[in-house]
């Protein structure tokens, strides 16, 4: 009987650390890597030339959604609403165009001004889970982008 009980031991303990062992293909922090797709996604604006963006008070957050139907871009940059047109060529190579927005004065216009200008210089993008980040060329990321879910 004591044979019988140490087997069963055993076995109960080999079955429990293999429940407890992280399988290779699952992240050990069991958050999923899965990338979003670039168009018809919600991106908020969460960095800027390697700086942090906040939203401030009773304004709307920066962001893109890119559009699958005529390419069409859409978003604002923190004070005002922006449109224009994107390009996708090869896989990363992203570039915007035409890009207008509407003409509200804001207090400070520091974030919209380099959020703009940063779209007009960005020729490549990578997504990373749920990140996207711009940039140009091999450079350091310009802006990085976070999903939002709308409710």
């Amino acid at each position: 009987m004591n044979t019988l009980k140490k087997i069963s031991l055993i076995i109960i303990t080999l079955i429990m650390s293999m429940g407890c062992s992280t399988p290779k293909n699952i992240p050990a922090n069991n958050e999923s890597e899965v990338n979003y797709p670039l168009t018809e996604t919600y991106w908020k604006l969460i960095e800027l030339n390697g700086q942090p963006v906040t939203a401030v008070e009773n304004r709307r957050e920066a962001f893109l959604i890119l559009k699958k139907d005529n390419n069409r871009v859409n978003g604002n940059s923190g004070c005002n609403n922006l449109n224009g047109y994107y390009q996708l060529t090869g896989q990363t190579e992203l570039t915007f165009s035409k890009m207008a927005t509407t003409m509200m004065a804001c207090k400070d216009m520091t974030i919209e001004k380099a959020f703009l200008e940063t779209l007009q210089r960005v020729d490549n993008y990578a997504i990373k889970g749920k990140v996207l980040s711009l940039s140009k060329a091999k450079m350091a990321p310009m802006a990085k982008f976070e999903v939002v879910f709308m409710k």
